[in-house]
């Protein structure tokens, strides 16, 4: 009988983040979740505390967008200083910041150079470097979608590649966001989702 890789969080509160959301966690027993095709999710804790969280991402930047304030948490540049503010007001401190990213995969087989996931990467890889957090894994790119489960208090991840029914059925959310995002005027010259 195979193991369940989630067995050591069984008696754990469960918290699902959707895409353009987070979640932040102060409590040891808490696990935060959230499934990834070319959207990137950064795992951000305090290693200190032990306080942390998952943001959920669709796009890198806000820069030449005019974002609307429910429309933010889409963007990966409002995503982490959100992210980032939250765990220092719950107690985290700012030199003790450690991440873990994931995701941007390419879900539809295209050779662009400009798809939304290799943009999300870059985006997530170049403010990591640049505001100076230590970058502890990371699971990036590739051509599957991933379920991620985050644990703040210890650190751990634990990830899981889609099934291709599960890898189906992420396409066609993304793409009926990605249908959604172009009729608000908010694709800009990304290729989104294939």
């Amino acid at each position: 009988m195979a193991q369940n890789p989630l067995a050591e969080f069984e008696n754990y509160s469960f918290h699902n983040v959707l895409p353009g959301h987070f979640k932040i966690t102060t409590r040891d027993d808490e696990v935060i979740s959230t499934l990834l095709g070319s959207c990137v999710a950064a795992c951000l804790r305090c290693s200190r505390t032990g306080i942390g969280g998952l943001n959920h991402f669709l796009l890198p930047s806000t820069r030449g967008r005019d974002v609307c304030k429910d429309q933010s948490m889409r963007y990966g540049d409002f995503a982490m200083e959100k992210l980032i503010g939250s765990i220092i007001r719950s107690g985290g401190h700012r030199d003790s910041l450690e991440v873990k990213v994931f995701g941007g995969a390419n879900l539809y087989d295209t050779d662009s150079k400009k798809t939304i996931g290799r943009s999300n990467i870059q985006f997530v890889l170049d403010f990591v470097h640049s505001e100076g957090i230590s970058l502890l894994a990371e699971d990036i790119g590739g051509t599957s979608g991933r379920k991620i489960y985050y644990h703040p208090a210890s650190g751990k991840v634990k990830v899981q590649t889609l099934n291709k029914q599960k890898e189906q059925d992420l396409k066609a959310s993304e793409r009926n966001y990605g249908h959604k995002l172009d009729n608000e005027g908010d694709s800009g010259t990304i290729e989104l989702f294939g």
